[in-house]
């Protein structure tokens, strides 16, 4: 058998595959002013975030620790971010309980706040309501005048009124009362709530005020 002709019992080495030819490289562009102001304005955007995160929530964190601190670790250590002797809940307990038992009787603070506060917005809704009706509705002399005198009151500072009110309030016997705050709080509340409450009622249409006419059949 000569060189040039194959062995039919030989099997072929399979041949190796050709890697595949590799494509040039692109170029890297060159750093431009607005490639730079970009990588450099996304790195200074979340360190801004981060700060002004921090700096809003590092008060509320300082002020929880404040609060799961004793007083004798305040006095040694105001400045300290952790509690150098550990945690105690102590004060909460002092201040939940009431003046009775030896605490400060927050709870009675907090259900006079509501009592205050509701009654407040109560009286205020009752009292609006019918004032922005009229002011709003009804014809009569002086109408505009009244509407802009309840906006007078704001022109004098609240301050001033602190003084008078406490000597009349004493005077008729309501000083430390919680009907006396409700009054005052309805008094400052009222003449802004009846501008919003007449304003509004204006821009409703007449139509909406009018009642439907009855649909049942007559007897």
């Amino acid at each position: 058998m000569s060189r040039t002709q194959t062995d039919p019992g030989v099997a072929e080495r399979p041949h190796p595959p050709k890697a595949a030819p590799r494509r040039p490289s692109r170029p890297r562009p060159p750093l431009s002013r607005e490639i730079v102001e970009t990588r450099i304005l996304g790195v200074l955007k979340w360190i801004t975030i981060a700060f002004f995160l921090i700096a809003t929530l590092f008060p509320f964190y300082y002020m929880v620790m404040l609060s799961i601190r004793t007083i004798e670790d305040l006095a040694l250590d105001p400045g300290a971010l952790w509690p150098p002797r550990g945690a105690s809940l102590a004060a909460f307990g002092e201040v939940l309980r009431s003046v009775d038992d030896g605490g400060q009787g927050f709870l009675v603070f907090l259900r006079n706040s509501a009592l205050i506060s509701v009654a407040s917005v109560i009286v205020t809704l009752v009292v609006s309501i019918l004032g922005a009706y009229a002011i709003s509705r009804l014809e009569f002399f002086g109408r505009r005048q009244v509407h802009f005198l309840f906006l007078a009151v704001y022109l004098f500072p609240a301050i001033l009124l602190a003084i008078p009110l406490f000597v009349f309030f004493t005077r008729i016997g309501l000083r430390g009362s919680l009907f006396g705050l409700v009054l005052v709080y309805t008094s400052q509340i009222v003449p802004v709530t009846i501008h919003i409450s007449a304003t509004t009622s204006r821009r409703c249409p007449r139509a909406w005020r009018r009642r439907p006419p009855s649909t049942a059949p007559a007897a």
